[in-house]
């Protein structure tokens, strides 16, 4: 699995327990690093926007404010990044409408 956020900077949040572990709790999940870079509500899809990405970063929060938060400081510190696989386009669309 990728770092988690906070590894990268210390000015970020992180959620206290892995995105492998639902409750009943809404999850929103942190895409820093990834095919698509964002805030997402599904953990699948989050899933296959970082795997097999190397040094993808992603992570949880409880809130859509706390990740969207998250998200735009990390955008900030330039930490942001698009990664890709031969073949990705086609499938998670144009790496121009990768970064929210």
């Amino acid at each position: 699995m990728g770092e988690m956020v906070s590894s990268v900077s210390p000015t970020l949040q992180t959620p206290h327990s892995s995105p492998h572990k639902q409750s009943s709790r809404a999850k929103f999940y942190l895409v820093v690093v990834g095919r698509q870079c964002g805030v997402f509500e599904n953990w699948a899809y989050v899933s296959a926007l970082t795997t097999s990405i190397s040094g993808n970063s992603h992570c949880s929060f409880n809130t859509h404010e706390a990740s969207l938060q998250n998200y735009f400081e990390a955008k900030r510190l330039g930490l942001v990044k698009v990664s890709r696989l031969p073949g990705d386009e086609h499938i998670f669309g144009p790496i121009s409408q990768a970064v929210l």
